[in-house]
């Protein structure tokens, strides 16, 4: 069950990032060119910058919750090694 979480955040992550640079991407389009905009280029870059915000902190969220999978992943497996080596002392 781990793995699939820490599956799910990962790809989860990879999504959100490449959702950055799209984002990102829009926004130097639009700095560039800012005359080919078919609205208020000052709403439009407001809006991008807010998206922008909200993805970045889901990315960071995603990368967190990530982190403390692969925590509780390494803290099992050091548990099960510990196990291990103690039932082999005691034969």
């Amino acid at each position: 069950m781990l793995n699939q979480n820490e599956e799910i955040l990962r790809l989860t992550s990879e999504r959100l990032q490449n959702k950055v640079e799209s984002i990102m991407l829009g926004i130097n389009i639009l700095l560039s060119n800012p005359e080919s905009s078919t609205g208020n280029v000052v709403d439009a870059m407001e809006d991008k910058i807010r998206e922008l915000a909200i993805v970045e902190s889901s990315l960071n969220h995603a990368k967190n919750l990530l982190g403390q999978c692969e925590l509780m992943r390494l803290q099992k497996s050091v548990g099960d090694i510990k196990k291990e080596i103690k039932n082999s002392e005691e034969w």
